[in-house]
């Protein structure tokens, strides 16, 4: 059985490139996934990777394949 990593606000910004004050934003427009069980913010890293994931852009070769099928 697996144990739920969280992540701290400065060790969010480390994982994945994001300055704090971006994810501050992010998490005020309710645009990133957050728990904020006090007066700070955690985040769970699984959600975090599925998050960024579906952020992914399609390559020009993704589309132009996707366009001839």
């Amino acid at each position: 059985m697996s144990q739920d990593v969280y992540l701290n606000l400065k060790s969010l910004s480390a994982y994945i490139g994001i300055p704090e004050a971006t994810i501050y934003y992010y998490t005020s427009k309710r645009k990133i996934p957050f728990y904020k069980p006090s007066k700070s913010l955690i985040f769970k890293k699984s959600e975090i990777d599925e998050w960024v994931e579906s952020s992914r852009v399609s390559t020009v070769d993704e589309i132009q394949k996707g366009l001839k099928s």
